[in-house]
């Protein structure tokens, strides 16, 4: 049984225009349908902070397919192995002879070549199969919201319909990915389903209309959506204030209890430390950070705090009189 016959590698021998399915929008449809969507490029690719609105189709149905090839080749070589190692074994060529060994070296690099490719795909598959799930928010308030705003003449940026990606509210594709996905943590979520709209109406909108007119600018449209950098500080800052305000909370409490008895001020300190730790353990992976960082600032603080309040002065070795 003779070697399979490698593929072509190289893209333009694999995805030459003419070989593509019938229906397939040409190459100058492509390029006017980035064209046109130019804006919707321009405003959401420019920086790394809006890769939670890059929606792809995962392709599965094709990375089985080409799986299953490349899996044909890997099985292939395997039997041409098996044929020369017989072949040898069974005394009908000499392991010494220049055609055997030339026959070796062939094997080997078909060997290899059809071993690389099937790992590269298995790495390539499993990162596309891990990819996150497009968030719901960015999905119909970004991609899909300008999609509907564009009109049945206008394709979408990859020349398919720009039905493509679904209507405001339909349920969201699971062969649809994103680059990165948006952190999973309920302030973020509270901020993008509950805050968003009132945020950008009192706040962002106001200030984005003033700068546009002490600049001389086109008043900008309305757009009551927050993505990039502007969620990650809004987010970070709701964060840190939850997390000041229950270590605030604490100390206070045990500072008030001060004269109580030992018991008491035992029991509440195990109430305070609950409440310091339910954010942290239900609010997110940057709750955690901020907790642990404004817990080492509160401790310095406390200190500062608890000694000017006795009118005690700290000397090298004394011993500081704190009351728990």
């Amino acid at each position: 049984m003779g070697n399979p016959e490698m593929p072509p590698r190289t893209r333009s021998d694999l995805i030459s225009e003419n070989r593509l399915g019938s229906g397939t929008p040409s190459r100058a449809d492509l390029l006017i349908s980035l064209i046109n969507n130019r804006q919707f490029i321009t405003d959401n690719f420019t920086s790394a902070n809006f890769a939670e609105v890059d929606v792809r189709p995962r392709f599965q149905r094709l990375r089985y397919i080409r799986a299953t090839f490349v899996i044909h080749l890997v099985k292939g070589v395997e039997r041409a192995w098996d044929d020369l190692q017989n072949d040898v074994t069974s005394g009908r060529v000499q392991h010494t002879g220049e055609s055997t060994v030339e026959r070796f070296n062939s094997l080997i690099l078909d060997i290899d070549q059809a071993l690389k490719w099937d790992s590269e795909n298995r790495a390539d598959d499993s990162q596309a199969a891990e990819a996150d799930v497009p968030d719901s928010y960015f999905m119909d308030k970004v991609v899909r919201r300008y999609m509907s705003k564009i009109g049945t003449n206008i394709c979408a940026p990859n020349a398919e319909p720009n039905t493509f990606y679904g209507k405001i509210g339909d349920p969201i594709s699971p062969d649809f990915s994103t680059i990165r996905g948006s952190p999973s943590d309920p302030v973020r979520r509270v901020i993008l389903d509950k805050l968003t709209v009132p945020f950008y109406h009192y706040v962002l909108w106001p200030l984005e209309k003033s700068y546009a007119w002490l600049l001389g600018r086109e008043q900008p449209v309305w757009s009551a959506q927050l993505e990039g950098r502007t969620l990650d500080v809004l987010v970070a800052t709701l964060t840190t204030l939850i997390s000041a305000s229950c270590l605030a909370g604490s100390v206070g409490l045990l500072y008030k209890l001060q004269s109580k008895p030992g018991p008491d001020r035992i029991v509440a300190a195990f109430f305070a430390s609950v409440v310091c730790a339910i954010p942290a353990a239900f609010l997110g992976e940057m709750m955690g950070k901020v907790s642990v960082l404004l817990a080492g600032i509160w401790a310095v603080l406390t200190v500062i705090v608890f000694y000017s309040d006795q009118n005690a002065v700290v000397r090298p070795g004394s011993v500081i009189p704190f009351n728990v």
